[in-house]
C-alpha cells in the first residue's frame, strides 16, 4: 500500500511538472512573438515625426498576458459532474431534438373519442321455428379511433350461426360470460361507417300454455324487433314494451268472382326497445287438436227428460 501511494504521488508530480512546462512554453512563445523593441535613436538623427494614433486601438494592445490553467486532477469528477453529467452537441442538432419533442407532446394531447367503435342502429327480425327462434340482425357501426377497436355483441347464451362485415367474414372473438366481441380494424382518422349482418338463434322455452325467449341481445339506441309467428291471430307480449305496435294484417283481396282471399298464416309484431339489456318473447300457441285425423271412436247418445208435478228427470242411455 505505501509504494502504491508513493507511485501514485510521484506520478501526479511529474503531470503537474508537465503541466507547468507547457504554461512555461507558452509565455515564452507569446514574449517571443513581440520581437525586440526599436533601436534607441542616435542624437545626430533628425527629430522623430509626431506620431498618428493606430486607426485600430485594440491592434495595440498585445502585450503580456498573464493566464491561470487550473486542473482539478484530484476532484474532477466532484468538480465537473456536480450538477450531472452533460453533453455537447451542435445548435442544429439540438433544435432538431427539441422540435420533436414538441411534436410529440401535440400528438399525446390530441383529443381521442371515449370509445374506438359503436352500434348506432340494429334492425332485428326473428322468426319463430319449432324449437327455436332465429335472429338476423343488421348492425350500423360507426368506427371512431383509427387502428383495432373492439363491439360488444353480447349473446352469451345464444348460438351465431353467420356473421358477416361489409361482405367478407366477420372476426366474432369470444368474451366469456360477456358473450361476444366484434373485432374491426380502420386505417385513417376520418369516421367510417360499417354494415355487420350476423344471425343467430335461440332455444324456446315451452311451457303449459305458454312459449318464451329471453335474448340479451346487442345493444343501441335505435333497436327494432319483427317477430313473425307462423300460425294467425296469436297474442304475443314483447318485453320491454317502449313501442310495440303490432302489425295489422292486409285487408283481404276480392277475387274476379267475388271470393275473398285466403287469411294470412302468420302473426307480426314490430316494436322499438331501445338499449334493453334483455328482450324477451311471450306467446300462446293454439290448440291444434284433432283438425284432419280419423275418429279412434264413434259414440251414440239418447237422451229422456220427464217433467212431474215438482220434479224432472233425465235417463240417459
Amino acid at each position: 500500500m505505501i509504494g502504491d501511494r508513493c507511485r501514485l504521488r510521484c506520478a501526479l508530480g511529474a503531470c503537474s511538472a508537465s503541466l507547468l512546462a507547457v504554461v512555461i512554453v507558452m509565455v515564452e512563445c507569446g514574449l517571443a512573438g513581440e520581437g525586440p523593441g526599436p533601436a534607441p535613436a542616435s542624437p545626430s538623427s533628425a527629430p522623430p515625426a509626431a506620431v498618428k494614433p493606430p486607426d485600430n486601438p485594440e491592434a495595440t494592445d498585445r502585450g503580456l498576458r498573464e493566464q491561470s490553467i487550473y486542473i482539478p486532477y484530484e476532484k474532477l469528477r466532484k468538480t465537473f459532474e456536480k450538477e450531472g453529467r452533460g453533453v455537447f452537441l451542435p445548435y442544429e442538432k439540438f433544435r432538431e431534438l427539441w422540435q420533436a419533442a414538441q411534436d410529440i407532446q401535440k400528438r399525446a394531447a390530441e383529443a381521442k373519442p371515449p370509445v374506438g367503435a359503436l352500434i348506432t342502429e340494429i334492425d332485428n327480425e326473428a322468426v319463430v321455428a319449432k324449437d327455436v327462434v332465429r335472429v338476423k340482425a343488421v348492425m350500423k357501426i360507426e368506427v371512431l379511433a383509427e387502428g383495432w377497436s373492439e363491439v360488444p355483441l353480447r349473446l352469451p347464451d345464444a348460438a351465431i350461426t353467420e356473421a358477416t362485415l361489409a361482405g367478407q367474414p366477420a372476426r366474432i372473438v369470444a368474451a366469456g360470460d360477456a358473450g361476444y366481441k366484434l373485432l374491426l380494424e380502420k386505417k385513417g382518422k376520418k369516421p367510417e361507417q360499417m354494415e355487420l349482418v350476423i344471425q343467430y338463434a335461440k332455444a324456446i322455452v315451452k311451457a303449459p300454455g305458454q312459449n318464451s325467449v329471453a335474448i340479451q341481445a346487442p345493444q343501441a339506441p335505435v333497436n327494432r324487433w319483427r317477430v313473425r309467428i307462423p300460425e294467425p291471430g296469436v297474442k304475443v307480449n314483447l318485453q320491454p314494451v317502449i313501442a310495440a305496435p303490432e302489425a295489422a294484417p292486409p285487408p283481404p283481396e276480392k277475387k274476379p268472382d267475388g271470393a275473398a282471399a285466403p287469411k294470412p298464416e302468420e302473426t307480426v309484431v314490430t316494436a322499438f326497445v331501445g338499449a334493453a339489456p334483455t328482450v324477451r318473447i311471450e306467446w300462446t300457441p293454439k290448440a291444434e287438436g284433432a283438425t284432419g285425423l280419423e275418429a279412434l271412436v264413434s259414440v251414440q247418445t239418447e237422451s229422456q227428460v220427464t217433467i212431474g208435478e215438482g220434479v224432472a228427470r233425465t235417463r240417459v242411455q
